[in-house]
Parts: structure tokens; C-alpha cells; sequence
């Protein structure tokens, strides 16, 4: 299960591989940091994208990618059987796939905050300002708290930004797949691996998709009501045009530090249903694995803090009983 130095010897030694990255910033700082080190090497590294908000295995024949070609699948939390895998989720290894991903062999997540920070132990970076922008993308401003500040004030230093700019990049990469539009995210990625971390925040085309969706969570986050709360959850439901659940949850944590948040988004237009829970109190792993266990909607899947379920049923009705069961019991 914790094969790191394998998997870090595939990434530098084969020549040609396919890079599956997960969507959010920590995804696309990894996939910038394997490219660099590849590129160092003169290898070939190609990329893909999952659909956003897919999480099954099927995913890699969609993708159509030749199965002569290496997948490399980077911070994303559902493992192909077969190829290199860099992660620190609680996934499920299915197979023969090189998986380095120590939270799945003990480790404490705090350990390895970001798939980029298993980049940083494992493969060797030489870019400590892309291993603090994915630490940033996962944990937020909380990181300024931690053990990692160090780490997120020298990568801000070596990028020749501050800290706080540096958060700013960290919420533009983390805003692009909420358009729910791969190719931006693949803009994203693109940006950050020529023009740095200055780049991304300088982007106007960037600036511009963070810009409408800022506008949308401050609507969501200023107007929305508990609509259950005892004295362990507080429960929210939100429609929008975008994937934003995730966002609104992350602010709701915030506000609320003394409960676990459960936000039920419904993304209009797109079927997509969805229930986001976050704390900052609570450890939610052993409630996680219980869901995975019982095979609680489409997928499920998440950390120590946070977890998602994605709903087969409309509204989450069928899941959501299930959940608050569940973290009421914890």
C-alpha cells in the first residue's frame, strides 16, 4: 500500500506519462510540481482532467487514455488498478497501482496536510513554493497556525510574494472548478507552471471567473439560515449555478467552530446534489469510513475534517438521514 519509493522512481524514470489530477488547487500544484521535475528529466507528461464532481473508477476508460501509457494519478481519491498514485486522502487501493499515500499506513493527516507536501517527502520537489500553495489550497489560512507556517512563509518568500498573496492564489486555483469547466482548470494549471504563482494572481481571465464566484458565495454566506441545529450539528441547505458547496462550507466552519457543518448544495441545471460536511473540532474519519462501508450514495470520500457525499437520490432525501446518524453518533 506504501510504496513511495517505487511510485517516486516511476515518476522520474518513465518516459511518457498521462498526469490525472484532481480539480482543486492542491491537484494542480502537484501536477505543476511532477511536470517540473519531469521536464528537469526531458520526459514527456501529458494531462487529463476527471469530470468534475466524478468520483468511480470508470473515470480512466472515459478519459480514453491508450493503456500503454503510464497513468500517474495525483490527489485524487479514486485509485486506478494500476499505475502511480500520490495521494492523502482515505481512499480505497483497488489492485496493482503504485500508491504512495502514508495517511493509508498510519500517519496523521496533519502529517501530510496536501498531496503536495507527499510530493515534497517522497519525489524531491526543489519547489517549496508550490508545495506551500497546495498545503494553502487544503487547509486555508489555518495553515498559519499549524506546523506547516514555515513551510507557507518560505514558499510565499521564494515566489517573491507575502503570505497573504499567496492564500490569494491558493483561493483562485480552488475557485476555477467550481465553473465546472475542466478546460479553466486547465488554463489554471497551465498559468501556474510558466508564469509562477505572480502569474496566476496577475491573470485576467483568472481574476475574472474568481470575481463572479466571490460574488456568489458572499450572496450565499450573508443570507443563509441554519435549517436544523442542535448541540453538535448545524445543517444548511444552498442552490447554485456552481459548484460551490464546498466554499460555502469552508466559510460556515469558519462562523461556526464549535459544530460540524453539514451544507446540502444543489448545483441548478446539472443534477448534481451533494452534502459537504466540515469541522474544526471534530474528527470525522471514523464516521467517513462507516459511510464508505455502508455505500452511502454515488461516492464518498474525504479526510480526517472533511468529508462529501455525492447523492444518487434528488435533494440528498435518501442520504441525509444516513449522515446526520451518523456524525450524531460520533
Amino acid at each position: 500500500m506504501h510504496r513511495c519509493s517505487e511510485a517516486a522512481k516511476a515518476v522520474e524514470e518513465l518516459e511518457d506519462v498521462y498526469v490525472v489530477h484532481h480539480w482543486d488547487c492542491d491537484g494542480i500544484a502537484s501536477a505543476a510540481i511532477v511536470f517540473t521535475r519531469r521536464e528537469s528529466h526531458g520526459l514527456r507528461t501529458r494531462f487529463e482532467i476527471p469530470p468534475i464532481e466524478t468520483y468511480d473508477r470508470s473515470v480512466y476508460r472515459r478519459l480514453g487514455i491508450d493503456a500503454r501509457n503510464t497513468l500517474v494519478v495525483l490527489d485524487y481519491a479514486v485509485y486506478p488498478e494500476s499505475g502511480v498514485v500520490f495521494d492523502h486522502h482515505r481512499a480505497d487501493p483497488v489492485g496493482e497501482a503504485l500508491i504512495c499515500n502514508p495517511v493509508l499506513s498510519g500517519a496523521d493527516e496533519m502529517s501530510y496536510p496536501s498531496t503536495t507536501t507527499v510530493l515534497q517527502r517522497y519525489v524531491g520537489t526543489g519547489r517549496l513554493d508550490l508545495v506551500a500553495l497546495g498545503i494553502v489550497g487544503d487547509l486555508g489560512s489555518r495553515a498559519l497556525r499549524t506546523e506547516w507556517r514555515r513551510i507557507v512563509e518560505e514558499g510565499a518568500e521564494i515566489a517573491g510574494v507575502s503570505v497573504e498573496e499567496l492564500v490569494r492564489c491558493a483561493n483562485i486555483l480552488n475557485t476555477c472548478y467550481v465553473m465546472l469547466d475542466s478546460e479553466i482548470v486547465s488554463y489554471a494549471r497551465e498559468v501556474l507552471i510558466r508564469n509562477g504563482i505572480k502569474g496566476v494572481i496577475a491573470d485576467g481571465k483568472l481574476s475574472g471567473v474568481v470575481s463572479d464566484i466571490e460574488d456568489e458565495l458572499k450572496s450565499i454566506v450573508s443570507s443563509v439560515s441554519p435549517e436544523l441545529e442542535d448541540s453538535k450539528v448545524i445543517m444548511f441547505r444552498v442552490r447554485s449555478r456552481f459548484s460551490i458547496v464546498s466554499k460555502v462550507g469552508r466559510a460556515l466552519a469558519e462562523r461556526y467552530p464549535n459544530k460540524i457543518v453539514v451544507v446540502v448544495g444543489h448545483v441548478e441545471g446539472k443534477n448534481i446534489d451533494r452534502i459537504y460536511v466540515r469541522s474544526t473540532s471534530t474528527n470525522l474519519s471514523k464516521v467517513l469510513q462507516h459511510l464508505k462501508r455502508a455505500g452511502v450514495g454515488k461516492s464518498v470520500g474525504g479526510k480526517d475534517w472533511v468529508f462529501s457525499v455525492l447523492c444518487a437520490s434528488s435533494q440528498c432525501e435518501d442520504e441525509l438521514p444516513i449522515v446526520l446518524k451518523a456524525l450524531r453518533e460520533c
